[in-house]
Order: structure tokens, then sequence, then C-alpha cells
């Protein structure tokens, strides 16, 4: 459960080629590791998911995040022909049966509109069980809760204060 800071990506210089640093290190994990599930995604937006995947063999799906890893397993429990038409900005077959998927070009710009939209569509598509428009509808609340508000904080404690921000993350 590594963590990186948004703003890591976020750089208009360097932000694109950390993003296929990462692809890099998710695909070679998705190939030679034998994942059940993996995802990359803000940690505060996973913290407001009531439903967030658990731990299990073969973990059900209800979220989809910026960047999602289906291990062959999970790929074969939800249908490959299914998996394989997810509409994504990204799809890519992996050697070993696994999956990746990324709904956006960024995981910066993962509670803009644009991006809450293309995950609930890929979710609906993946579990037609679900509304889409109840799906975007909870995508787009946790994006307003997400929504920065100016930072009023004693200037000689601002530095600890933005560090207990980035470790417990925006939605504790």
């Amino acid at each position: 459960d590594g963590q990186l800071p948004l703003a890591y990506f976020a750089d208009p210089t360097s932000g694109k080629g950390r993003v296929e640093d990462l692809l890099a290190g998710v695909r070679i994990l998705g190939t030679e590791g034998h994942p059940r599930f993996g995802r990359v995604h803000s940690r505060s937006d996973v913290a407001f998911d009531q439903e967030e995947d658990k731990l299990e063999p073969v973990p059900s799906i209800s979220s989809v995040y910026w960047l999602n890893l289906y291990g062959a397993e999970a790929v074969e429990k939800i249908g490959r022909s299914r998996v394989l038409a997810t509409p994504c900005y990204h799809l890519e077959e992996l050697p070993g049966a696994s999956v990746l998927t990324l709904t956006d070009s960024s995981p910066v710009t993962f509670a803009s509109p644009e991006a809450r939209a293309a995950q609930a569509r890929a979710l609906v598509h993946l579990d037609p069980s679900k509304s889409y428009d109840a799906v975007l509808k909870e995508l787009t609340d946790r994006s307003a809760r997400l929504q920065q508000v100016e930072r009023d904080w004693d200037e000689d404690i601002t530095p600890l204060l933005e560090l207990i921000v980035d470790f417990e993350g925006y939605s504790n």
C-alpha cells in the first residue's frame, strides 16, 4: 500500500513521465505478481468509499478508480469479454490474464466532472446492476466533499498540519 501525493504527478514537465513510470511498475506487478486487484487513486477519495473493495480472495467490483488492475481471477469472475469492453481512457491486457484500465490520463484529475463520468461509466459497465445516475451522484458528492477550503492556519504550525493532512487525507 504505497502512497505518493497527487502533486507528484501534477508537475507539467515531469508529471506525464511520472505517470508512465508508475504504469511501467504496475505492468510488472500485473504480469509477475499475480495480483487479485490493485488500484491507484486518491487516498482521501477512497476513504469516502463506503463500499471499498474488501480484501477477499476475488474482490467484488464496487468501485472504479483512476487506475484499476484486475487480476486473472477477478477478470474471470466479471467476464473477460466484459472487462475487455470496459469504456475507459486506456485498457491494456497484460500477460498472465490481468487487465489494466485507466479512467483518465492523469490521477490528478480524478475528481473532475469528466473523470467522475468516466468512472461511473466503467463501473456500471462492469456491474450492470448499478445505476449510472446513482453512481455518478455518489461520485459527484464525493468530489464536492473533497473541494479544498482556504487554509487559515497559524504559520508556525502550518508545516505540521500539512504533514498531518497529507498523511491522513482530506476525508479525515
